[in-house]
């Protein structure tokens, strides 16, 4: 039975309230979990798909009414909107009359609509300032970067292990081993369809200048962007991609969600060599240029402090014109 002929309010009542506590729980009461709800507005301009947390907001929640939900079910939820893949042990001609059966009275519907926004990219720097029930101040660096499997997506990735992915790493040494000023340090690239983001997140050590922090996380940007990976660097950056890659698609549910993936950005089911050879293909000079591209362009700065600091020690940590935001 379809969805739209069984929601209740009461139904929609309950799931309701478990998507507003698992927004409570995962982001509103975790250390620092207000940054994921910060960044989708301060990055994507309104009217943007990423401009609001997927999860949404305690109001959005609240307004969704029973014939919203029927008629997002309606609009997306359709044939047309669909791929279906079988993966594991199976016999073609059953599984396909099983699927017939299971799927084919369904209609197909119209094609949803699109969006197909411009890429974004930040015209000037943003900062942002908050507090939080936490103990250490952190620095998250944001910049805009390729969507997932374009262009540059694969290098990001590297140059993610490059910096911040053990105690050999750029990063790692520079801001926790060399100058102490952070306690520990990430870097990641989100890969989206529409656009990616890539983020530094630093932990401050106690007493830690976070202009100083910046200052050196950013000068190990522009080494890196002027003189690229060294060779060693990248061949040890390729291998963990590569064992990333294989491991994941040890699982069967892996490998199925692959070729939908496939399918949609390569247009061939099988592309697990072309996924695999993004990472293991990628050069130190185009490595090198992802780079200078990505950092090169004006970046977002959210700064969570401890609630007590923002109004206090805090001002010490940052220029005379950064906002603040209580």
């Amino acid at each position: 039975d379809a969805l739209d002929e069984n929601m209740t309010q009461a139904k929609l009542d309950r799931q309701r309230d478990i998507v507003r506590n698992e927004r409570r729980q995962n982001t509103e009461n975790v250390p620092y979990g207000k940054a994921e709800l910060l960044l989708p507005g301060a990055l994507y301009p309104p009217g943007h798909p990423y401009h609001h947390p997927v999860i949404g907001s305690h109001a959005d929640l609240e307004a969704a009414t029973l014939a919203d939900v029927i008629a997002f079910f309606r609009e997306f939820y359709v044939p047309t909107n669909a791929t279906l893949v079988v993966a594991g042990d199976f016999e073609e001609q059953e599984t396909r009359r099983l699927v017939e059966r299971t799927f084919g009275a369904g209609a197909a519907g119209p094609k949803p609509a699109r969006s197909t926004p411009a890429p974004v990219l930040l015209t000037e720097d943003v900062a942002l300032v908050e507090s939080d029930s936490v103990e250490f101040p952190k620095l998250t660096l944001v910049w805009h970067s390729p969507a997932s499997y374009a262009a540059g997506d694969a290098e990001l990735d590297l140059l993610a292990t490059i910096l911040a992915e053990g105690p050999a790493s750029r990063l790692e040494q520079r801001l926790v081993l060399d100058t102490r000023l952070a306690q520990e340090v990430s870097a990641t690239q989100q890969s989206a369809e529409l656009g990616s983001l890539f983020l530094i997140e630093a932990l401050a050590s106690p007493g830690a200048d976070l202009e100083a922090l910046k200052r050196e996380t950013l000068a190990v940007l522009d080494e890196l962007a002027l003189h690229g990976p060294r060779a060693v660097e990248l061949a040890r950056a390729k291998a963990r991609a590569e064992a990333r890659f294989l491991r994941r698609m040890e699982s069967l549910l892996a490998r199925a969600e692959a070729v939908q993936a496939y399918r949609h950005f390569f247009g061939v089911s099988d592309g697990f060599q072309l996924d695999l050879e993004r990472w293991t293909g990628a050069t130190a000079e185009g490595t090198r240029a992802v780079a200078r591209a990505v950092f090169g362009a004006h970046h977002l700065d959210l700064r969570i402090l401890p609630a007590l600091e923002l109004e206090s020690a805090a001002l010490d940590t940052r220029p005379a014109d950064f906002p603040r935001k209580s």
